[in-house]
């Protein structure tokens, strides 16, 4: 195989992946929404902090797998 096939192949492994979990997050935001109001919720200050963690991981992990695909 290729360099470059095999980077393509690594850098769409990683998108899949990251798709999954932020599915995962959505999923969990919803579900944890939906078990209170959301202006309940949104004023806890633990669990927006917790969303803001994962989302900027997620997000972190995204401009990896970009660079990635320009390389």
């Amino acid at each position: 195989m290729k360099k470059k096939d095999l980077l393509l192949k690594v850098w769409a492994e990683q998108v899949r992946s990251l798709s999954y979990d932020i599915e995962d997050r959505l999923d969990e935001f919803m579900v944890h929404v939906g078990s209170r109001s959301l202006s309940q919720q949104l004023t806890k200050l633990k669990y927006r902090h917790r969303i803001a963690v994962q989302i900027r991981n997620l997000k972190a992990r995204i401009e990896t797998a970009g660079t990635h695909a320009t390389t």
